[in-house]
């Protein structure tokens, strides 16, 4: 017969949660469960109480397929120097960048040189480009030098603003990447910048909620608001040193992105692509420990479910010749993740864990709620 600590760990895995609470409050007296609480900062407390009916979150957060996969980014300085840029590029792909972002590419540059000896129907090749203008020539390029555009990956990032421009802007990105393009190929683009501190939102992580909501709501006002249209978006976020909790605020975009889909009528089953980029402001003059801070962001971006990592290198500023091994080392934390972590193996990787799964919660709840009270939303936010 077994005895009564045994029947306990028996009856564990099936008990529910009440059951649960009243089976193990003996055993924390005279203390209770709020003692236990733990506190994570900005008003969070995670409860100990964790169990797995509480885990409702994770339909939302699972990306499609079965695996979570993400590509290696970088960017790359187009303006300054085309040529050296190039260099940088091939060298880049050969060590094995698969999605480079090529910056401040304006209308004047010679994309020939730019691009030398790239085939970009092989990576996933985004552009950041300060005027909407440079939409056509980087278009007739793309097709010029590949007969099946609808093979490329990769992204038009403009600087969209939600005013009136928004919809003209958009048409011209559209009149410029429609034809040829597939749909893996992304035209609108939210990150949050400095500039964000006089918006609704002062977190990352709500202001980004708020222009989506705001770029759908103008989109389905001039009626071309789609499950298709989910697919053009990019979403930038940045990560700092907080590492458990830069899992739980990936995590929680996701649900936050498919709930605002829902509240514009669309199923909130298209994932919307997110990159995630370390926060430059927690690195230090050291560039080996800023190696390792790198380290732990990339692992808290891949666990987190990021659709593509740009990992600041360790120097900010190397001098030239050391390049190379300093980029280097940024994007072999990617391959460390993938190819001995395996963390690219497992969808949701951060499933299961309360804490983890207590912050989610807790950020989806904070950011709707203040999404609610700022456009009068009266949706009831879904968790599973």
């Amino acid at each position: 017969m077994k005895d009564e600590q045994t029947l306990r760990l028996f009856d564990f895995e099936g008990s529910s949660k009440e059951e649960w609470l009243k089976l193990i409050e003996k055993e924390i007296q005279p203390k209770t469960w709020i003692d236990l609480n733990v506190a994570v900062g900005d008003s969070r407390d995670v409860n100990a109480a964790y169990h797995p009916e509480d885990q409702t979150l994770s339909r939302f957060i699972s990306k499609s397929g079965s695996l979570n996969g993400w590509l290696i980014a970088e960017d790359f300085d187009a303006l300054s120097n085309p040529m050296e840029c190039n260099e940088r590029l091939l060298i880049a792909l050969e060590y094995g960048l698969e999605a480079p972002m090529l910056q401040h590419v304006d209308p004047f540059v010679n994309l020939d040189t730019l691009l030398k000896g790239v085939i970009p129907g092989y990576i996933s090749l985004h552009w950041e480009l300060p005027e909407i203008e440079a939409a056509n020539k980087v278009s007739q390029y793309l097709r010029s030098v590949h007969t099946e555009p609808n093979k490329m990956g990769g992204g038009f990032l403009p600087r969209l603003t939600l005013d009136h421009t928004f919809i003209s802007d958009l048409e011209k990105i559209e009149n410029a990447f429609n034809e040829g393009f597939n749909d893996q190929y992304r035209w609108i683009h939210i990150a949050s910048s400095e500039t964000n501190k006089n918006e609704p939102f002062k977190d990352e992580l709500g202001f980004i909620c708020f222009a989506f909501h705001k770029s759908l709501e103008i989109l389905g006002e001039q009626g071309k608001l789609t499950e298709e249209i989910i697919k053009r978006f990019q979403i930038s976020i940045k990560a700092g040193d907080q590492l458990l909790l830069e899992v739980s605020r990936v995590r929680a975009l996701r649900i936050l992105l498919a709930n605002i889909q829902k509240l514009h009528g669309l199923s909130g089953q298209t994932p919307v692509f997110i990159q995630g980029k370390t926060d430059i402001t927690c690195y230090t003059s050291e560039p080996d420990y800023n190696r390792i801070k790198g380290a732990l962001i990339g692992w808290a971006l891949a666990a987190g479910g990021v659709d593509s990592i740009n990992i600041a290198p360790g120097n900010l500023n190397p001098p030239a010749s050391e390049w190379a091994f300093n980029s280097r080392i940024a994007r072999n934390i990617s391959h460390l993740l993938r190819m001995e972590s395996y963390l690219s193996e497992v969808n949701d990787p951060a499933s299961g864990a309360y804490f983890l799964e207590e912050t989610t919660s807790q950020f989806v709840k904070n950011t709707w709620k203040t999404l609610q009270e700022m456009e009068s939303i009266r949706n009831v936010l879904t968790l599973s």
